[in-house]
């Protein structure tokens, strides 16, 4: 070989290895920036997605937060509600109390019993239609149970006692107060007014 192939290998060689380094010297630069461009890249989704989670875990926690606000409420309504019929339970038991406690009289009784009797005579009868009437004296003979023995015409107007006889005895069986019980057979005095 002469030297002019000789130097032309030479220089042949030469280009072809600063063209290599060039060559590895640019892949290596582009590839680092691509590798770079895509770690920024993957980097960003990641930040992204950590945003939409914590986006969706806040409003998971205000979801929550809202619940618990509504649980509390409900749950203090139902508190008070509960208090309230507590309350009305109290009372209730407290006129129950007080009506036990008080018992009844047979003066009391009486006067319940001719209230009742008034009121029938007022609903069955119409004393426009009677005249000549006058008042009446009765004596009903009251059992323990509260049914009558005996309604006996004691005095007063025969006509009116005929007349409202029904009436009074639409009040039985009476009921009669347990402390009221060991009182009884006993007689029951009235006088029934025409005009009343």
């Amino acid at each position: 070989m002469n030297t002019k192939s000789k130097s032309f290998m030479e220089d042949t060689l030469i280009l072809l290895v600063i063209a290599a380094i060039f060559y590895g010297i640019f892949t290596f630069f582009f590839s680092s920036s691509n590798s770079t461009d895509n770690l920024l890249e993957n980097q960003i989704k990641v930040e992204e997605k950590q945003e939409v989670i914590k986006e969706q875990k806040d409003e998971e926690i205000q979801k929550i937060e809202k619940l618990k606000e509504e649980i509390k409420k409900t749950l203090n309504q139902a508190v008070q509600e509960e208090e309230q019929i507590q309350i009305k339970l109290e009372e209730k038991q407290t006129e129950v109390k007080e009506k036990v406690l008080v018992p009844m009289t047979i003066q009391a009784f009486y006067k319940e019993n001719e209230e009742k009797i008034y009121s029938n005579i007022s609903k069955d009868i119409d004393k426009n239609l009677f005249e000549n009437l006058s008042d009446v004296n009765i004596r009903v003979t009251i059992l323990k149970d509260g049914k009558y023995e005996q309604l006996e015409y004691m005095s007063g107007s025969r006509q009116y006692y005929d007349l409202i006889k029904p009436s009074i005895l639409k009040i039985f069986p009476l009921k009669i107060d347990n402390s009221l019980k060991n009182k009884f057979p006993r007689y029951f005095r009235m006088k029934v007014k025409y005009n009343n």
